[in-house]
Order: C-alpha cells, then structure tokens, then sequence
C-alpha cells in the first residue's frame, strides 16, 4: 500500500491513463433547454473535467497539463487557476 501524496512525489509516477470525456445526456434532454444555455453548459462541463483530471477532455493524446494542472498538483489549486 503506497499513500497518494508519496506516489504523486514520486519522479518515476506518470499518468497512462487519459481521462475521457462523459458523454453528454441523450439528446432529447439537451432540447428541453435553451441552446445557448447547452452551449455554456458544456464549455463549463470542460473546465470541470481539466479541474478534476488536469487535462482537457478535448486534448490530444499526450497533451501536458497546464501548469498548475498536473500530477501533484492540488484540486483545489486548479479551482484557483481555473476561477
């Protein structure tokens, strides 16, 4: 068993894994709602996803995260970042 901050320290950790984006709700819900009020919806959804995962849900395969996004780095550092 490793603690989180000792594994997030460590030099050799790397993330393999990139987050991948949460498909939004069928359409049919989405159309309930106003479309400017879907769009800023889902731009907001983004900049959750790179606070909660460090990387963009749109970002290319091995994409670094900004910094103050990446491995190590707080959530609640990103919240501040991100604004």
């Amino acid at each position: 068993m490793v603690a989180l901050i000792d594994l997030l320290k460590a030099a050799d950790f790397e993330v393999l894994v990139q987050p991948e984006r949460t498909p939004p709700p069928q359409a049919g819900l989405l159309e309930a709602f106003p479309p400017e009020a879907v769009k800023q919806a889902l731009r907001r959804e983004g900049h959750i996803l790179e606070v909660l995962h460090g990387v963009a849900p749109d970002a290319e395969p091995g994409t670094q995260s900004r910094p103050g996004y990446g491995p190590g780095s707080l959530v609640t550092s990103r919240e501040r970042v991100c604004g």
